[in-house]
């Protein structure tokens, strides 16, 4: 039985590093449920499911995907994966697009990187663009979701932003960018007087503390005018909870707060497969939850913003 999913046109192909994890479950699970219609008529199918070589998952079926097995990212990454996204790309009326999603861990994301430069080569090729002019494919964007990312991971990653479409966001909820986005209106009409505070709660199993959400809200807010002091940034570990990131600002005699409440896991599943589908058809450049918030206005996304 293949480790692979054989693509098709005008499918989103999703190549899932961390699949065994529980992000890569969720996310595997939303796709077998309901492969959603969306941008460009596209629908999302799992390319593959990776896992390290060692893990226990290794080569046993994704549970919804009975054809796709847990595999190594390089194996997925060999010649038959390419060939297929060419077949199917080839005089389609709407190319297949190819997205490496990465929900596994800090240190499996340089893992991911080692890889895909190994694949595409560290220099693109001459005029290649976005694709390879011979064929028309796509080199695939890439997604990750992992937070706690240190600042190696992190210049790797922007290191392929020149030849890939790469989106790097420690929540892929809608809701929590339309939450930065709130908090930095309430800070600049109101001004430095009022001080602010951010309250994270994750499951007892989260690693990371303060979490990459919250440390993404005071990014936005400092954005805005407003620093946020990192003793300022408080975290709770406990029970199962899913992720609640809530924003307090205080003044004289009255306090403003702005909860985000995920109430399922489901919720960063199906963002992640939103954010999948927006990244597939673009080109290369650095992407954020606020370019796809944007396109959903109606706007049009910015990239290679260094």
């Amino acid at each position: 039985m293949s480790s692979i999913h054989t693509p098709q046109r005008d499918v989103v192909h999703i190549t899932l590093v961390g699949a065994a994890g529980r992000m890569g479950r969720a996310i595997a699970r939303c796709i077998a449920d309901a492969p959603i219609q969306g941008e460009r008529g596209s629908r999302v199918a799992l390319h593959a499911g990776i896992t390290r070589a060692g893990s226990s998952a290794h080569g046993t079926a994704i549970d919804g995907h009975p054809g796709v097995r847990c595999t190594t990212l390089v194996a997925a990454l060999e010649g038959a994966l390419e060939g297929a996204l060419e077949g199917a790309s080839a005089g389609a009326h709407g190319a297949a697009g190819h997205v490496i999603a990465d929900f596994s861990s800090p240190d499996s994301v340089i893992s991911t990187v080692a890889a895909i430069r190994a694949k595409y080569g560290e220099k693109p090729r001459e005029n290649s663009g976005f694709g390879r002019p011979e064929t028309g494919v796509r080199r695939p964007a890439i997604l990750v979701g992992v937070t706690g990312l240190g600042a190696e991971a992190v210049a790797a990653l922007r290191g392929l932003c020149d030849r890939h479409a790469v989106m790097l966001t420690p929540n892929t909820s809608l809701g929590i960018a339309a939450l930065a986005s709130a908090a930095q209106s309430v800070v600049r009409a109101l001004g430095p007087s009022y001080g602010v505070a951010i309250t994270e709660s994750h499951h007892a199993m989260k690693k990371d503390a303060p979490s990459g959400t919250a440390l993404r809200l005071a990014e936005a807010i400092a954005r805005a005018g407003q620093p946020v002091p990192r003793e300022h940034i408080h975290s709770i570990r406990a029970g199962d909870i899913v992720g609640t990131h809530t924003v307090t600002i205080a003044g004289p005699g009255e306090v403003i707060e702005l909860t985000h409440r995920a109430t399922t896991r489901n919720l960063f599943a199906l963002g992640a497969i939103t954010c999948a589908k927006f990244l597939a058809h673009r080109p290369p450049g650095w992407y954020t939850m606020d370019d796809l918030a944007g396109s959903f206005a109606g706007e049009e996304a910015s990239s290679g913003r260094g």
